[in-house]
């Protein structure tokens, strides 16, 4: 005698839980990626944009800088020009008076005929030391160091000239002085010419530029 299997009307439910995980989670990577990508899109945007802000701040940082140095050297060119054109005015004013003390030092030896006894007048002195005072202050402002080497020259030999024992040592010096007053007032518009040309290219360059 054989026994037949009894149903109940019942059946084992599925094991969902035995399914491969790729076949679950694959729903869920459907809305994953996406929103991971625009994440990455937003972060990416947010790094540009602060890449580029951060170079344009520095790019007009550094031309607010160049300006402020352009700035100032068209101030220290000004200044140093306007400073040697007063330096011009002066050493001329200088040499004028030592001329006229010289002058005035050979007519009192042709009245008494001895160089040892011929002294400046106080009021011709007096110009020259207000004069000399004037080049002194104006050359101790600029930066061309060759022009103030041949204004010490000039008012040494000057000075030499004007203190002479003898009229052959006055007129020696007075020679050398000629020549320092020509070389000085030569390299002053020198220097007064380069300026004036650089100041005329910087103009150029910025017209260009705009």
């Amino acid at each position: 005698m054989e026994w037949a299997p009894v149903s109940f009307g019942l059946e084992a439910a599925p094991n969902l839980c035995a399914q491969p995980a790729s076949v679950v989670c694959t729903d869920d990577w459907k809305w994953v990626i996406p929103v991971l990508a625009l994440i990455l899109g937003f972060a990416l945007r947010w790094v540009q944009e602060n890449l580029s802000e951060g170079k344009r701040q520095q790019s007009q940082r550094l031309l607010r800088q160049e300006l402020r140095l352009d700035h100032a050297r068209m101030q220290r060119s000004d200044a140093e020009r306007a400073n040697l054109l007063a330096l011009q005015q002066a050493v001329a004013k200088y040499y004028l008076s030592a001329s006229e003390a010289h002058g005035a030092m050979l007519d009192a030896l042709g009245l008494n005929g001895v160089w040892a006894r011929v002294r400046m007048d106080h009021a011709v002195n007096g110009a020259i030391q207000s004069s000399k005072a004037e080049m002194t202050v104006l050359q101790y402002r600029i930066h061309a160091a060759k022009v103030c080497i041949r204004l010490d020259d000039l008012i040494d030999e000057v000075t030499a000239a004007l203190k002479a024992e003898s009229l052959e040592v006055a007129e020696e010096n007075w020679k050398r002085a000629d020549i320092s007053f020509a070389n000085a007032q030569r390299l002053i518009g020198a220097e007064i010419r380069r300026l004036e040309d650089d100041a005329g290219q910087q103009a150029k360059l910025d017209s260009e530029q705009k």
